[in-house]
């Protein structure tokens, strides 16, 4: 594919598109650079017109993986590549190698992050506001190992005369009511940015300032 492209006395810009270049693919098989100036090219010229009358080309290789080709062409026969430029070159490609290598490291611990955060957003969203959600998966020091020490509010609330109420209605009723009630409080202590902790029967516990700062 090709990636970019930077005529003479113009801006490079971004491509991306299948090459069909036979001197890049002769690299990329090879594994080998070129130099090969105008007497070089006449034959293949005369084969294919549109070829440039010169060309330097490096494989940009990291470790044992070819990850792409470096190449300048020119289409004047009166400019030949010397020794020099192909030193050049391969100078220029090392770093190429080296700097497409550190963006796929990135582009892959860039992907491991989403994914952690994914997971992170699965296991809380449900017991914490997404608001707060979000602050977490901002804030990497709210996520360490070990926890923080901070002063937080405890809700405890339940559904008064439960138990009576219980005693003389059906267990389907119950559980309607339950789930009516469960998401109300739900509601109000997402809404105010608390995390729910745990449900106990019909009482609901919930804490405030945690796992980060509220201003009240």
């Amino acid at each position: 594919i090709v990636r970019a492209i930077k005529p003479q006395g113009e801006s490079a810009h971004h491509v991306n598109d299948a090459s069909s270049d036979q001197i890049a693919w002769h690299i990329t098989r090879s594994g080998r650079s070129v130099l090969w100036n105008p007497d070089e090219m006449a034959q293949r010229r005369a084969q294919n017109p549109t070829l440039p009358a010169a060309v330097a080309g490096i494989p940009l290789i990291f470790g044992d993986q070819t990850l792409g080709v470096l190449m300048v062409e020119n289409f004047s026969e009166d400019r030949a590549f010397s020794k020099q430029d192909g030193t050049m070159l391969i100078a220029l490609g090392d770093y190429a190698a080296i700097a497409l290598e550190n963006q796929r490291i990135f582009q892959e611990l860039q992907t491991i992050t989403n994914r952690e955060k994914e997971l992170v957003r699965d296991a809380f969203e449900s017991y914490v506001a997404p608001a707060v959600v979000e602050r977490v998966l901002d804030d990497p020091d709210a996520r360490k190992l070990g926890g923080t020490r901070r002063t937080i509010s405890v809700v405890f609330a339940d559904v008064q005369g439960y138990s009576t109420f219980s005693e003389r209605v059906t267990p389907e009723e119950i559980v309607q009511l339950l789930n009516e009630y469960f998401t109300i409080a739900t509601n109000v202590i997402f809404g105010r940015e608390g995390t729910l902790d745990k449900f106990m029967g019909d009482a609901v516990m919930a804490f405030f300032n945690a796992p980060t700062d509220q201003p009240d």
